[in-house]
């Protein structure tokens, strides 16, 4: 798998022919016609026909090891929108801060546990968006990312991952009394103690929408 331009937020998944061989390559997709998006999975890949092309958050180069993403469909900005950067966490340099976790509200083994990342260019409330495979679109809305002081400083990491994991927990207990569509991926098969919050990527004007991994 290749990956260009690893900063930019949006790729495409397509399969090429080298002789006789297809693969599967991952190029950054800088048209703006829209296509349907999905997030890639760690695994084995599904095949796709030959004309295929799926824009996809990938896994950016994790390691197959640390699980399986949680493959939401990508949530479709209605409008044009400039993209911040993705919120990565990691802990000792290993990707991925379990929910459990960072529900303590201290993570002293998280990196850049006091760094505040840019969430808003204008606000200091955001919404998160879980589109899980099965259930229908779900979003929290106004939540803070800022203290209410007077110099209205932005969340740290650690601060950010406690937010976000609280309201992926609110998701959980949402869902809990849906019948999910694809049972492969219902969340009663999936306990919330095994997930782990990888990125955020911000995917329209004051929406960010978590990449999930479940380890077995």
């Amino acid at each position: 798998m290749q990956i260009v331009n690893p900063s930019d937020d949006i790729y495409y998944l397509e399969r090429r022919k080298f002789g006789n061989v297809s693969k599967r390559t991952v190029v950054y997709n800088s048209s703006s016609v829209k296509v349907p998006k999905v997030f890639n999975i760690l695994g084995p890949p599904t095949e796709l026909s030959e004309d295929s092309r799926i824009s996809l958050h990938d896994d950016l180069g994790y390691a197959a090891s640390c699980g399986f993403i949680v493959p939401q469909q990508v949530y479709e900005a209605p409008t044009v929108y400039e993209p911040l950067p993705p919120i990565r966490f990691y802990a000792h340099g290993t990707p991925g801060v379990r929910l459990v976790d960072a529900m303590q509200g201290s993570l002293p083994y998280l990196d850049n546990r006091n760094f505040a990342p840019a969430v808003s260019r204008r606000s200091g409330r955001t919404a998160l968006r879980i589109l899980w495979p099965g259930y229908n679109d779900w979003q929290y809305t106004s939540i803070s990312i800022q203290h209410h002081t007077a110099q209205a400083t932005g969340y740290t990491m650690e601060e950010l991952a406690y937010t976000m994991a609280k309201h992926i927990q609110h998701f959980y207990h949402d869902m809990a009394s849906e019948i999910c569509r694809d049972r492969s991926w219902s969340i009663r098969n999936i306990p919330f103690e095994k997930l782990y919050l990888l990125e955020l990527r911000h995917v329209h004007t004051g929406s960010w929408q978590p990449v999930l991994y479940y380890r077995i």
